[in-house]
């Protein structure tokens, strides 16, 4: 098992896509311990604290499988991170996963608070759509709602928010 204190020495190192290529693979290759990899998170300093959440990313791009324990730990983590690197590490993190049924809710409710506050950076907002996307696929009733959110970015002064926007709605029209 890789140990969460190894990649944050790995990833002070050297960040580049290469060795976060390579510690992704063996991540999922030996193994390791996410509740340690979330403590070891809290407890080191930015810039490797970020680092970390990015690596993370990256591993749940390709083996997007936790369960619900552990949707649990990082839930409770995402609510606690304020930095805005790492809000869009996570927002992009919780993009990829299939939210359990259990903090579908919780998770649907802070996507569609962020997605049309222009206090959150363009990135943030976005993966805080497609999460939000993904979770209103299976149900019509909040992807109703979250077209409506939708159609009121039409007047967003982003150009990048203005055409996702648009881009999930058509997608949401699809599954509903």
């Amino acid at each position: 098992m890789i140990k969460a204190i190894d990649i944050a020495k790995s990833l002070e190192a050297n960040r580049n896509k290469a060795n976060v290529n390579r510690i992704v693979l063996e991540m999922a290759k030996h193994g390791y311990d996410f509740e340690d990899y979330l403590n070891v998170v809290e407890q080191t300093a930015l810039p490797v604290k970020w680092y970390l959440t990015w690596n993370l990313g990256h591993y749940l791009q390709g083996y997007s499988h936790l369960g619900l324990v552990k949707q649990r730990l990082f839930w409770e983590f995402s609510k606690q991170v304020e930095h805005e690197g790492m809000l869009r590490d996570i927002w992009r993190s919780w993009s990829f996963l299939v939210v359990h049924e259990e903090l579908e809710g919780d998770v649907f409710d802070r996507a569609v608070r962020i997605i049309p506050s222009q206090m959150h950076p363009l990135a943030v907002r976005v993966h805080a759509m497609k999460t939000a996307n993904n979770i209103a696929k299976n149900y019509p009733e909040i992807a109703e709602e979250l077209m409506l959110i939708l159609e009121d970015l039409d007047l967003d002064e982003s150009s990048g928010i203005r055409a996702r926007s648009k881009n999930i709605m058509k997608d949401l029209k699809k599954s509903i």
